[in-house]
């Protein structure tokens, strides 16, 4: 009976998390605050890794028409799709690729100037999590920047409620650096420097953080 309640109770929280995270994801303030630390400039050239659901960069290829972005989408159909939807939309500054089969970026070393991780990080394993951060450095030119948006420590127990779920979906060892604020942590293992927490926002049933660091 035990065995049949949690599993009733895991079905419950995955049917909220399913129609919850979307709008979650969909939300300005999960990437508005990420833009504005980005503060893409013409004649740059960014890097725009996105989670499951999370903006697509064609947004921000609109309102910056000057800088030139790249979408990394999480598998070839994906990024087949955001082209054709770059070139229906007539957005010349926009390419999209996907990860490599062994999660490699397909990207040579110093190529951005900028990286963003859009809500990239929460529902990876750790190990996943240290891969996108290093290769995020590989790719980054020196004195380039990494800007990342991610689920972040609540404040109060309304703001806890999506990440205890989003646990109970993803795994708590994904959530669990989520859940008490340390993510950040992943980039100085990775090899940033100057890791900081820019600011952090309450968004729905959850809070979000944005981060910046450094490549030396």
């Amino acid at each position: 009976t035990m065995a049949l309640f949690l599993g009733a109770r895991r079905w419950i929280a995955r049917r909220g998390f399913e129609r919850t995270y979307p709008v979650l994801m969909r939300d300005t303030a999960c990437t508005e605050p990420l833009v504005a630390a980005l503060a893409p400039e013409s004649g740059e050239r960014i890097l725009y890794v996105r989670g499951a659901q999370a903006e697509p960069v064609l947004a921000l290829a609109r309102r910056f028409p000057g800088t030139a972005f790249v979408g990394l989408e999480a598998d070839a159909e994906r990024a087949t799709l955001m082209r054709a939807e770059a070139a229906a939309a007539s957005l010349s500054n926009v390419k999209a690729f996907a990860y490599e089969a062994d999660g490699r970026m397909p990207f040579p070393p110093a190529s951005f100037d900028k990286v963003a991780l859009v809500m990239a990080l929460h529902s990876l394993r750790p190990e996943e999590k240290l891969r996108i951060a290093r290769e995020s450095l590989r790719v980054l030119r020196r004195r380039g920047s990494l800007l990342a948006s991610d689920l972040d420590l609540a404040r109060g127990a309304q703001e806890g409620a999506l990440v205890k779920v989003a646990s109970m979906v993803f795994g708590e060892e994904r959530l669990r650096p989520h859940r008490d604020g340390t993510w950040p942590d992943i980039l100085s293992e990775a090899g940033f420097a100057r890791v900081k927490r820019l600011g952090t926002h309450s968004v729905l049933a959850a809070r979000v953080a944005v981060v910046r660091a450094s490549r030396r």
